[in-house]
């Protein structure tokens, strides 16, 4: 059985086997990524969509400013004062 699968592999370029190996180590990678644990998670987005899910619109207020005043920085950083 072993004959056969060499001479399958000896007919495929090379090409197509660091393809199918790409192929193979990216879907590795977003299956880890997908099972990431809960608490790497953006916690303001988590309270959103809790308010959101529980139709809870005092909760969802506080996600909200209505008056911000916009605030410039320059490119090191600092505080350009407000907008």
């Amino acid at each position: 059985m072993l004959e056969r699968w060499r001479h399958w592999l000896g007919c495929v370029p090379a090409a197509t086997h660091v393809a199918c190996a790409l192929i193979l180590l990216l879907g590795a990678a977003f299956s880890l990524a997908a099972q990431a644990p809960a608490s790497s998670a953006f916690a303001p987005l988590e309270g959103w969509k809790t308010a959101v899910l529980a139709g809870d619109k005092a909760s969802l207020k506080e996600f909200y400013s209505f008056s911000a005043a916009g605030i410039r920085a320059n490119a090191q950083g600092e505080d350009g004062g407000s907008a």
